[in-house]
């Protein structure tokens, strides 16, 4: 939905209400992992893969995602370039939402120990952030070595 405009439409408003009394949020949480930490994963490959630009880009899009959370559009052009980086994205927010349980609310938009912190399982949410940039992070550095590499070579 964020690709597309609903975010601020439709879910914004919906994790707004959920933390309406101050309390922690399930959807925020979920925010948090599949937007923020998923691009945090593909600027982090960017670091290591990227073309200069990519590299200036990807630098700024984990300094902010990681300290604010609010950053996420720093790796569409690259999710968009490229098929398999997106799947990678997909399935990193996927397998990190099904390890997160209802007593795991924390919040997007805070500086990712803030996240933690702040979150009703620390543990559970640590285990899914890991997996999450993990599977992002690889999928990009796999894209370059299995797409991107061998193109340059032709």
């Amino acid at each position: 939905g964020s690709k597309i405009g609903w975010y601020h439409s439709i879910f914004l408003p919906i994790i707004l209400i959920e933390m309406e009394v101050g309390d922690a949020s399930m959807l925020g949480t979920l925010d948090f992992l599949t937007l923020v930490l998923v691009c945090s994963g593909v600027c982090l490959g960017l670091l290591l893969t990227g073309s200069d630009e990519e590299r200036r880009l990807a630098k700024r899009g984990i300094t902010i995602n990681l300290l604010c959370g609010d950053f996420i559009e720093a790796c569409y052009p690259h999710m968009e370039e490229h098929t398999f980086v997106s799947m990678g994205g997909y399935l990193a927010s996927s397998i990190s939402a099904s390890i997160l349980s209802e007593s795991c609310k924390s919040s997007a938009y805070l500086p990712f120990p803030v996240a933690l912190w702040l979150a009703d399982d620390w543990r559970t949410l640590l285990i899914a952030s890991v997996i999450v940039l993990s599977i992002s992070f690889l999928s990009t550095v796999l894209n370059y070595f299995l797409f991107i590499r061998n193109s340059k070579k032709d």
